[in-house]
């Protein structure tokens, strides 16, 4: 039986639309830590500077965003491993969420890792891969 090439079957256009989809939105979480943090920075100048601590917390809001970029390039290789991060991950993220000062961004970014939570839920059939390159 012949087998694709890794080139063909790693072609965007090779993957099923609910990875692709999986991909987008966690580049799209990545973005909104991004804008948090670029919000946040603002604000702090604004009320007269930015702390050793709150360099250190923007600096983690960054370290998320890249993560999250990070975990939906490894879900384009629809491997396994992958989908249980990025499951972990987003987990993770919510607990983290709820922890905190809780507000309206919160409430949104709570929403939207849900979204993603249950996206994946249905979608865990396209990540059976195994291996991890």
């Amino acid at each position: 039986m012949n087998q694709p090439s890794s080139a063909v079957v790693n072609h965007p256009a090779a993957r099923p639309l609910a990875v692709r989809v999986a991909t987008v939105l966690f580049w799209l979480a990545g973005l909104l830590w991004l804008v948090f943090a670029e919000v946040t920075l603002a604000l702090l100048v604004r009320a007269g500077g930015v702390s050793l601590l709150e360099w250190v917390i923007l600096g983690f809001m960054l370290a998320n965003a890249v993560i999250l970029a990070l975990i939906g390039l490894g879900l384009r290789r629809q491997k396994t491993v992958y989908y249980r991060l990025a499951v972990v991950y987003l987990a993770l993220n919510l607990v983290l969420t709820i922890t905190d000062q809780f507000g309206t961004a919160d409430l949104a970014y709570i929403l939207v890792v849900l979204a993603m939570l249950i996206f994946l839920a249905f979608t865990r059939g396209f990540y059976r891969n195994k291996g991890f390159w």
